[in-house]
């Protein structure tokens, strides 16, 4: 039967530098170069983890509507 994993894990973060290094530290791992203008930042370094994808927004999403 094959393994069904995770690749990413996305995070919306009003105040993404200092989420990030929480995160960072909690996984040990490292902090990526940010991309498209700062408003994504990934987590990695960890091969038995998924990658955390941190996404820059504006304002609190109280409740995610899906």
């Amino acid at each position: 039967m094959p393994e069904l994993r995770f690749s990413f894990i996305t995070l919306d973060c009003v105040d993404i530098d200092r989420i990030a290094r929480f995160w960072a530290d909690v996984l040990e791992g490292s902090i990526g170069e940010p991309m498209d203008d700062g408003r994504y930042v990934f987590i990695r370094d960890r091969d038995d983890l998924p990658t955390f994808c941190l996404q820059r927004v504006s304002e609190p999403t109280p409740i995610r509507r899906r």
